[in-house]
């Protein structure tokens, strides 16, 4: 039979991308307050932490660096949160997360 050789392709992996998780307790959380746990990501990049209700209502909006955690985030809203859903999300250089977190 006939047969053909592909090109040779090189593959750089010197660089792969960090993984970033994000966990947050306890869910559901009282009067809003949390706490973020880091399980992966870069250890020196900030990292922001937005919340807002499901009508896009923003209720925090702070970037935290590195040195004001370890792994384990205490999150205190800016503002009061009523009872209800909200998405947390959770952001590290490009990479992004969405939490949901419902507050009693």
């Amino acid at each position: 039979g006939n047969f053909a050789f592909s090109n040779v392709v090189l593959i750089d992996n010197s660089n792969p991308a960090i993984e970033f998780t994000a966990s947050l307790y306890p869910n559901p959380a009282l009067e809003g307050e949390f706490s973020l746990q880091l399980v992966s990501g870069d250890e020196v990049s900030p990292i922001s932490v937005r919340i807002f209700d499901t009508s896009g209502r923003f209720y925090h909006d702070v970037l935290y660096t590195p040195g004001d955690f370890y792994n384990d985030l205490k999150v205190i809203p800016q503002q009061e949160m009523p009872s209800g859903i909200y998405i947390v999300t959770v952001q590290q250089n490009e990479q992004r997360q969405n939490i949901r977190l419902i507050v009693r």
